[in-house]
């Protein structure tokens, strides 16, 4: 029997970071932190003439009923703080490197809601709910390197960087399953919620081309202007309960565990100055 899955396609969105870093001797040791902020959202919502399976209700609510309409809506709000030792090499005349060591702050917030109707005949007035959410807030090490490539041409440069993270946190989930019909109370089906520790492993990887002047604030302000492409990989940090049963028990909720992907496009300016 085939089937197609429906899955959550979040639109583009902006957010925003900001740091601020010291240079304090001539051997090019530095310190730095950042703060960024990012949220969205998606809602998506289908109609068939055929049967809607909805894998996120707990099955008590009669999912062998087909639905002929379903919607979902996810929502995601993070928070990022890193801070940075750094030491600056220069291997060449027109090659830097920068590695650095230092700690990683996060707090994700992620909420989805699915809804299904049934599509029975008698069955029209049936409404179905998921509710779920999944927090995290850890801390943790984190460590990588800045690579930068000078192409002695009107201060342009390619750079890339690359950084791993392990956090420790904590995790607080809930799953709420109810049901309605016409002309009757609503019944709450399942409720379960959770709350564990853990350790979390977190990939950001960037490349980009900057440009570096003094020509706009003069030679004590040195201004660089940057666009990179950017990825950050979360792994297992989605932990939406899901129910799950088989013929030789009464089964359980456990645990998604699927990765959280942020990427994008990042335009960012630096300005430097002398205390």
């Amino acid at each position: 029997m085939g089937c197609d899955v429906r899955q959550m396609q979040p639109d583009w969105r902006g957010g925003f970071r900001i740091g601020a870093g010291y240079q304090w001797s001539e051997d090019m040791w530095d310190v730095f932190g950042k703060w960024t902020w990012f949220q969205d959202s998606d809602y998506d919502q289908v109609t068939t003439v055929s049967s809607l399976f909805p894998i996120w209700l707990h099955p008590d609510v009669n999912n062998n009923i087909g639905r002929d309409s379903g919607s979902s809506w996810f929502k995601v709000k993070f928070n990022a703080f890193d801070f940075e030792l750094a030491k600056t090499f220069k291997p060449g005349s027109f090659f830097t490197l920068r590695p650095y060591v230092g700690l990683k702050g996060a707090t994700i917030y992620q909420t989805m809601n699915n809804n299904f109707v049934g599509g029975a005949v008698t069955n029209d007035n049936l409404n179905d709910s998921a509710y779920m959410s999944s927090d995290f807030g850890g801390l943790g090490f984190r460590g990588g390197f800045d690579y930068n490539w000078d192409l002695n041409w009107y201060g342009f440069s390619l750079f890339a960087k690359g950084a791993f993270s392990i956090l420790f946190g904590k995790f607080k989930v809930d799953h709420l399953t109810r049901s309605a019909a016409l002309a009757q109370p609503t019944l709450t089906i399942a409720h379960v919620s959770d709350e564990f520790m853990t350790t979390k492993g977190v990939f950001e990887g960037a490349l980009g081309i900057n440009m570096h002047t003094t020509d706009l604030l003069g030679e004590e302000y040195p201004l660089d202007f940057y666009a990179m492409w950017e990825d950050q990989e979360w792994f297992k940090q989605n932990q939406f309960m899901l129910f799950m049963s088989d013929l030789t028990d009464d089964g359980k909720f456990i645990h998604d565990k699927g990765d959280l992907g942020l990427n994008g496009v990042t335009f960012g300016l630096a300005l430097g100055f002398s205390i």
